[in-house]
């Protein structure tokens, strides 16, 4: 049976479908956390040692800079990152960004403002899912992202219904 999901991907959903990319290996998990996570605290850290260095007696300005400069850049690179993803998504939604995705028994077709797509089932590389995203590999960088928040409970069962059947390796 034929699921059909019409939905505006927002930037939310963009970030949890990026965030559930960059855990698909143990390298692009230890740069996410890397870059989530411990930055803004080594970040912190070269604050506090340049503030406990600093002083009458200090004569390397230069160096005492650069510290403080790094610093900062560590701590907000967090907010740069969220920064960069923000222009990503405006930069890659057509017309005002609506979806619709129909599947059927042999092909997932997409429908957005100014593009249309179909692609058979066996293009379907793997699939990945959380709570919020499910994303259809066509290689490893390029999926369907589709909006668990978009999706009743039945239309989720009935697209994971057809996984089996038409992708030799479901999820990874």
């Amino acid at each position: 049976m034929p699921v059909h999901i019409e939905f505006t991907p927002t930037f939310k959903d963009y970030l949890c479908a990026q965030r559930l990319h960059a855990k698909r290996n143990a390298w692009s998990r230890l740069n996410d956390f890397t870059a989530r996570r411990l930055n803004p605290v080594i970040g912190v850290l070269i604050l506090i040692l340049a503030l406990l260095i600093s002083g009458s007696g200090v004569s390397w300005t230069v160096h005492y800079t650069f510290m403080i400069l790094l610093g900062i850049f560590l701590l907000l690179y967090p907010a740069y990152m969220h920064f960069r993803l923000k222009q990503c998504y405006t930069r890659t939604r057509l017309g005002d960004g609506s979806r619709v995705i129909d599947f059927d028994q042999h092909s997932i077709k997409t429908n957005e403002a100014n593009a249309k797509s179909e692609v058979g089932w066996v293009a379907i590389q793997f699939v990945r899912e959380d709570k919020n995203v499910m994303m259809l590999y066509l290689a490893p960088a390029k999926f369907i992202m589709i909006s668990k928040s978009a999706c009743s409970v039945e239309q989720l069962n009935e697209i994971r219904g057809l996984f089996p059947r038409n992708i030799p390796v479901v999820f990874r």
